[in-house]
């Protein structure tokens, strides 16, 4: 059996993971509607990963999800504190350029005066 620390860490990654999923747009998210069969796919392989504990099959699904559906800031955020949760440093640093490049490029400051 997993021990303490271990099942803990796999709670906060499968928090982050669904936090990530909640950030989805809505047709994805709940697989309703007229979905593009890619979504629906990864939709179905995602929920059978997480279900198994195979949470670095789930990150690959909402990283795909995420790039096919363009997702904003908060969604690359989540699977950047999974991979660190999951210690897949470089694939954390990765997540984290998606995460500033989904902010946007930095506003001006306001004019002084």
């Amino acid at each position: 059996m997993a021990d303490l620390k271990l099942v803990k860490k796999w709670k906060a990654t499968r928090w982050h993971l669904e936090q990530a999923r909640q950030l989805l747009p809505d047709s994805v998210r709940e697989n309703g509607g007229e979905i593009p069969d890619y979504d629906l796919g990864t939709i179905t392989a995602l929920t059978e990963f997480v279900d198994n504990n195979e949470l670095e099959l789930a990150l690959d699904q909402l990283e795909s999800l995420g790039e096919l559906n363009a997702c904003r800031g908060g969604f690359w955020r989540n699977l950047e504190e999974a991979a660190k949760l999951m210690e897949l440093n470089d694939r954390a640093a990765k997540l984290r350029l998606k995460f500033v490049g989904a902010l946007g490029p930095p506003s001006a400051p306001p004019p002084a005066g």
